[in-house]
């Protein structure tokens, strides 16, 4: 899957990276804009997403590295409408709880709510919901009153 479009390297300055095909330090980053097939069969549809390729100066060689899948996963969140990896992760933490604390108050297993905070599971609706009511601070109060009990 090839990008479609490519804009102008990244303004600011950032260290270039070693090439995992020659190894040389020449690898210099482009956003571009990518559309990818998500889903299978009738039920698959188009995403596009703006990407980070990464571009070897010395041999040419282009890539996706993990920040590429990251900002694909969080694409299809938003094509899903369900919470970002990173927006799970702000949750817990603007509540002021380790991922093993977190687990604990919401009664969801700590390996899950780490597999959600690392994109490599996506939440189901109902879940998503659960993580969205907990962003109001008196919802969980609520559940720690319960809890407390």
């Amino acid at each position: 899957m090839s990008p479609e479009k490519t804009t102008a390297p990244k303004r600011k300055e950032e260290p270039l990276l070693e090439c995992p095909e020659c190894g040389e330090l020449a690898v210099s980053t482009k956003l571009t804009t990518h559309t990818f097939d998500y889903g299978h069969g009738k039920e698959a549809v188009q995403i596009t997403a703006t990407l980070p390729l990464r571009v070897c100066g010395h041999c040419e060689f282009e890539y996706y590295d993990k920040e590429g899948q990251d900002a694909r996963h969080e694409a299809v969140c938003r094509h899903l409408g369900v919470m970002t990896p990173t927006e799970i992760r702000r949750l817990r933490e603007d509540l002021g709880l380790s991922r093993a604390e977190f687990a604990d108050l919401t009664g969801l297993g700590d390996a899950t709510v780490a597999r959600w905070e690392r994109g490599a599971l996506i939440q189901n609706t109902g879940n998503d919901r659960y993580l969205r009511l907990l962003g109001s601070h008196k919802n969980v109060d609520h559940l720690r009153k319960a809890l407390s009990v």
